[in-house]
């Protein structure tokens, strides 16, 4: 029983990190792709204002963002499950 209970906040914990991470690189795919999607000349785009060039490679961190929530739900439900699993 203490074995499960110990899985099952891992679980949560590591769900709650994943989920954390899936933020930032949603943050990061707005910040360098997402922004500039538009603006694109030939697969770059220079801004002016800042003095950086933008790829339009940087869409990986869109998908990296929702390979992180997707496996930030699996291991949440892996954990509920082991909790009622747990209680029944």
């Amino acid at each position: 029983m203490r074995n499960l209970r110990l899985v099952s906040i891992a679980l949560n914990l590591l769900a709650i990190a994943a989920f954390i991470m899936c933020l930032l690189c949603g943050l990061m795919f707005y910040e360098f792709y997402f922004k500039w999607m538009l603006l694109f000349e030939d697969g770059r785009y220079f801004d002016p204002d800042t003095g950086v060039v933008y790829h339009d490679t940087a869409f990986i961190g869109g998908i990296f963002s929702l390979v992180l929530l997707l496996i930030s739900i699996a291991l949440w439900l892996v954990a509920r499950k082991i909790r009622r699993r747990r209680i029944s």
